[in-house]
């Protein structure tokens, strides 16, 4: 099955949004609880995609891994490659659960592509076709590990990442 990330599944998603714990929706899946909206809290060391403030109100603010360890709101932590395993287990494995996490997806955790920014080069990309995800599992001492969502695409990918990059973060309840 191949989905594509749709203007209503977008338009739905905005929502409810502050910057506090209790101003975050979160969703059940299996026995973890997430939240349903990637964070949107403003710190020093994070970005609106193409610092369009419209895009932090839809998708989100952009993070890098050293900020991503400590933005979640208390209650919350920045989950670890252990805990995105666990969540794509929970929905069918990696294979299948991409289609279900995203915007339009029967899982309600809403996953929308909010691209990424590359501090060194200095470049915005991959709005609306990847969405990528810091989890709090370090690789080395200048990588971690991530989950990366593409448009049309069931699966869910696993990598590391350098750290300077801005990725998405999604909490989830300690």
């Amino acid at each position: 099955m191949r989905l594509k990330c749709n203007l209503l599944a977008v338009l739905l998603y905005v929502g409810i949004l502050s910057g506090s714990a209790q101003d975050y929706e979160t969703v059940q899946i299996g026995d973890q609880e997430w939240m349903k909206r990637n964070l949107n809290i403003i710190t020093d060391s994070s970005f609106c995609y193409k610092n369009l403030p419209e895009n932090c109100t839809i998708f989100g603010r952009l993070y890098n891994w050293e900020t991503a360890m400590k933005v979640c709101p208390e209650g919350f932590r920045l989950p670890s490659d252990d805990d995105w395993s666990l969540l794509a287990e929970s929905l069918g494995g990696l294979n299948v659960a991409g289609s279900r996490l995203m915007a339009g997806g029967d899982s309600g955790f809403d996953v929308l592509l909010g691209g990424n920014y590359n501090a060194v080069s200095n470049i915005f990309s991959y709005q609306f076709r990847n969405g990528y995800f810091w989890s709090s599992t370090s690789f080395s001492e200048t990588a971690a590990w991530m989950r990366h969502f593409v448009n049309e695409k069931t699966n869910i990918n696993r990598s590391t990442v350098k750290k300077h990059y801005f990725f998405s973060v999604r909490c989830i309840r300690d």
